[in-house]
């Protein structure tokens, strides 16, 4: 039904305990939905990076490459988004407006030629 059951909530909330109670360590984690454990892996990726085991590292890399690469939910890819950029940058006229879309060009063109070809390497999941 998309809603987690009373066990996986139950779980949920021992997460949020858990790391509320031990800021650097992370919990033990075993939900029943699978999709709760892929929330709970990109949570860690995100909070505790360093704590990731190897397998976990890889399959952040490569959910970042692909959300890089083919935008996600809302966000669009690196390529639009630098499309986007550009496109405001050609019309804009304020000195300042243009010095932020510069910056912004230079840091998708910084991830574009530095870490998109290191997350490129990563396996896929299966």
């Amino acid at each position: 039904d998309g809603f987690p059951d009373d066990a996986d909530k139950r779980t949920l909330e021992r997460l949020q305990l858990a790391l509320a109670a031990k800021p650097e360590g992370w919990p033990a984690f075993s939900p029943k939905d699978e999709r709760l454990r892929v929330l709970g892996e990109r949570l860690k990726a995100r909070l505790r990076p360093a704590q990731l085991a190897d397998d976990e590292r890889k399959r952040w890399h490569h959910h970042v490459g692909r959300c890089l690469q083919e935008g996600f939910g809302e966000r669009p890819s690196l390529a639009t988004f630098k499309k986007e950029v550009e496109e405001l940058l050609a019309t804009a006229s304020d000195e300042q407006q243009r010095r932020f879309l510069k910056a912004l060009e230079t840091y998708a063109t910084a991830i574009e030629q530095t870490l998109l070809p290191q997350l490129a390497d990563q396996p896929r999941r299966g």
